[in-house]
Order: C-alpha cells, then sequence, then structure tokens
C-alpha cells in the first residue's frame, strides 16, 4: 500500500500542479486526479450575471414533502399564472439595472485582462535582463 506511489512521480505532479496554468478555454478534461477544472474568474462572473439578470424568470417550485407538500406547489403555480403580469411590471427595472450592470461588469473585466497582458508584457524585458554586479565605490 502506497509503493505505487514514489517520490519521482510525486515531485512529477506537484511540479505539475505549481507550473502556470492555460486559460480554462485550453482545457479539455480533467486531470489524471480528476482534479476540476480552472475556472477564469472574470468569464465566470460575467457568465452568472448573464444567468441571472432576467429576474421575472421564475425558480422551478419543487417540494420535498409529500400530500400537503404537493398543494403548496400547486398553489404556488396557480399564484404565479394569476399574478406574473403584475411581477413582470414590478421587476421589469431591476432586469434592465442587471443588464446594465453586467455588461459594465463585461467591460471591466475584458479591461483587466487587457491590462495584465500588457504589464506582462512590459514586465518580461526586465525579466530577461541580466543582473550586474553592483560597481565599488572607491574608499
Amino acid at each position: 500500500m502506497g509503493r505505487e506511489v514514489t517520490p519521482q512521480k510525486l515531485l512529477r505532479v506537484l511540479r505539475g500542479k505549481l507550473a502556470p496554468r492555460p486559460a480554462a478555454a485550453a482545457w479539455d478534461s480533467p486531470d489524471a486526479f480528476g482534479a476540476e477544472i480552472p475556472i477564469e474568474p472574470h468569464a465566470f462572473y460575467v457568465e452568472a450575471l448573464a444567468d441571472n439578470a432576467d429576474p421575472t424568470v421564475p425558480l422551478p417550485v419543487q417540494t420535498h414533502r409529500g400530500g400537503v407538500g404537493l398543494l403548496v406547489v400547486v398553489l404556488k403555480k396557480v399564484y404565479r399564472k394569476v399574478a406574473r403580469p403584475l411581477i413582470n411590471e414590478t421587476l421589469a427595472r431591476q432586469g434592465l439595472f442587471n443588464a446594465n450592470t453586467r455588461d459594465s461588469v463585461a467591460l471591466l473585466s475584458a479591461e483587466v485582462l487587457k491590462l495584465k497582458a500588457q504589464v506582462a508584457q512590459l514586465e518580461r524585458p526586465l525579466l530577461r535582463k541580466p543582473r550586474t554586479k553592483p560597481l565599488k565605490t572607491p574608499r
């Protein structure tokens, strides 16, 4: 037990885990250990905002109870059918606000990614320069 894990194999896996990772789009499947695919935060949050932008889309009505719980589900569905025009009118402005917020976050995320790329490009020559020894000052 545990003999199939050699120090060399462990070090190879650790180096692979600690190496800089490509963007999530470059990943096709989880790695050999079944780890999750890394998520690019900017794209994740913009997509989450887009998925939840419309407040008039109802969440599914469900219950884990039987009997009375099923009656409550039916009553909720009837109430939603009757009150849908009022709910849509009430939440229309919220939908516009959510769409504007989503678009603003998307623009800011794109700008952040562009600035990160520019910083990396500007840092590249600095990282390639060989370090010189400091000059000795005469005493």
